[in-house]
């Protein structure tokens, strides 16, 4: 009798460890694939990244004063980020308006070209005045016009990464742009 309750307790425990031991297995490959989705996941998530055209780079303005990339993307609105100099009075008067006008359209962002080296190195922007577009999803502005000022960089798959236009924008270009931005 005790012979049999012995096997009896060994065979509960082998098929408890079979249980176990067939749970680990399965679990093992379930994670590799939680794994494979995962790094999918994170490449399309990185590859969308790569699209986003607003680096995380505060945006000194000037006079000491800067505003935080975040902020300005919190507001869900479209970004021109106008980058002057301190000679230029007239421009910089012209994007105060357009700014003022636009508000509730779009962020209108001054910035100056000389205190900002890491977005006009991002930009590849040599002079001043220049403006930068990014969509109210953080996603690069396309210019579809006929136009030398207007330079569309592009990655390594052709889609465009940003747009950005050298030397001085209009009041008609401005509305003209953010009447076709989204």
């Amino acid at each position: 009798m005790k012979k049999k309750v012995l096997i009896f307790i060994i065979i509960v425990i082998l098929i408890v460890l079979i249980v176990l031991g067939v749970k680990f297995f399965t679990m093992d490959s379930e994670s590799e694939q939680n794994n494979e989705i995962m790094s999918e996941d994170m490449l399309s998530e990185q590859t969308s990244e790569t699209k986003v055209a607003l680096p995380d780079i505060d945006v000194v303005t000037g006079e000491n004063m800067s505003v935080s990339m975040d902020y300005i993307k919190q507001k869900g609105l479209p970004i021109i980020l106008c980058f002057v100099d301190d000679n230029d009075e007239d421009f910089k008067s012209t994007i105060e308006k357009m700014a003022e006008r636009y508000e509730n359209k779009a962020v209108i962002q001054m910035v100056d070209f000389d205190l900002n080296s890491k977005l006009t190195n991002y930009y590849e922007i040599t002079d001043a005045p220049a403006e930068v577009f990014v969509n109210s999803d953080g996603t690069p502005y396309v210019y579809y016009g006929d136009s030398d000022s207007f330079k569309q960089e592009m990655d390594d798959e052709g889609n465009v990464e940003y747009t950005k236009h050298e030397g001085r924008l209009t009041e008609a270009q401005f509305k003209t742009i953010i009447n076709e931005m989204n």
